[in-house]
């Protein structure tokens, strides 16, 4: 059978970690692409990662570098914890109570620099208190990467768990629709920039906004949570404020090393990525990728999405008859955050390695720091 026959790109949800403004006409990348015919696979050319942790969904929040970075954190936690470990349950169902949340993560990746009273953070990068914040969507800033989260994150090892306020509340109650969120969110940003006050400034109270915010986000904030919020000084601290109000982080005994390929300075030629990926997949850690182009504009020059993504495993997959070795393929096992459906109906996440590889920098021969990194 002719290989090319047996091609097909997988269909790419709007569910992308950055966008921007795209012209009429967006061309689809095929990063994520799936030799269906190639079921024959050579064991000694193959490992995927066993016990990692359950499949996400970001569905259109636009999260997807909190969401690949605590799956990468979360799945160190339960190599590593006691306690999970004595228990016998598996990764993908440990409690919410032992979960990472993804806004928790989130926060890691930016600090507190944008405050309306002008008076930035003047902590450096990892410190707990200069991480309180939530950015999404036009928030979002150079610094909004999964790389950064698990930097920043490393030396404290302190997260919400997700029982605080489980992701799939807003999943659930926007599903698809990706343009209902953004008002939502562009709401209640308004709502911040209309009732922030000072902390000694008379706490005004406003049961209809605590209503309307706890309609708009699925959940029961008390008046207390709000009014604490308010006095933030930054929109991405009210958010962090309100969300995890009262909520104890969870934290661990055992702190991971962050590593990178390349490192800071120096970059990696794409045609040398696939090996390193390999070398870290068998030391059984998981790999986050920082930002794979799945859309292009009409001339293909400029990446108008990208996306954040954990890679669990390698493969080399061969035609199952008239074996050739020319013809088999090396490919990557993506853990992906579009939900168990998207791994379920797309192979399990197995995608060609080259065309995945082209799309990372796109237009260069090259990587840089910080698009491949993992914990150890």
């Amino acid at each position: 059978m002719d290989l090319r026959a047996s091609l097909f790109v997988v269909l790419l949800w709007s569910s992308c970690c950055f966008s921007k403004n795209e012209s009429s006409v967006a061309i689809p990348s095929d990063a994520f692409t799936i030799y269906s015919s190639l079921t024959k696979i050579d064991a000694t050319n193959s490992k995927s990662i066993d016990n990692m942790p359950r499949i996400q969904s970001q569905d259109t929040v636009g999260s997807c570098f909190g969401c690949s970075a605590s799956t990468i954190v979360q799945k160190f936690i339960c190599d590593t914890d006691e306690e999970i470990k004595s228990s016998g349950v598996k990764c993908s169902q440990v409690s919410k109570n032992q979960m990472v949340s993804q806004l928790s993560m989130i926060a890691w990746a930016d600090t507190n620099e944008d405050r309306v009273d002008g008076k930035a953070s003047t902590e450096r990068p990892g410190q707990p208190k200069n991480h309180t914040n939530i950015k999404l969507y036009n928030d979002r800033s150079k610094y909004s990467l999964g790389s950064n989260a698990l930097l920043n994150a490393v030396n404290n090892f302190s997260f919400m768990p997700e029982s605080c306020y489980p992701f799939d509340q807003l999943v659930n109650k926007y599903g698809n629709n990706v343009d209902l969120f953004k008002k939502i969110y562009e709401k209640t940003k308004n709502f911040y920039n209309l009732k922030k006050r000072k902390v000694t400034e008379a706490q005004a109270p406003c049961t209809d906004c605590l209503e309307e915010l706890n309609k708009d986000f699925g959940t029961n904030f008390t008046s207390d949570a709000l009014n604490n919020a308010l006095t933030k000084q930054s929109f991405g601290e009210f958010l962090y404020t309100l969300i995890f109000k009262n909520c104890k982080p969870i934290d661990f005994a055992n702190t991971p090393a962050f590593r990178q390929i390349p490192e800071v300075d120096f970059t990696l030629q794409k045609s040398q990525v696939f090996e390193k990926i390999k070398s870290v997949i068998d030391k059984k850690s998981p790999v986050h990728i920082n930002e794979v182009c799945l859309r292009y504009n009409s001339e293909k020059k400029e990446c108008n999405s990208t996306h954040s993504i954990v890679i669990s495993g390698y493969r080399k997959a061969c035609p199952s008859n008239n074996y050739n070795d020319s013809k088999c393929r090396q490919q990557l096992k993506l853990h992906n955050c579009w939900g168990q459906d998207w791994q379920n109906l797309n192979e399990d996440g197995w995608v060609d390695a080259d065309k995945f590889i082209e799309h990372l920098n796109y237009g260069e021969s090259f990587i840089t720091a910080g698009e491949i990194s993992w914990l150890q």
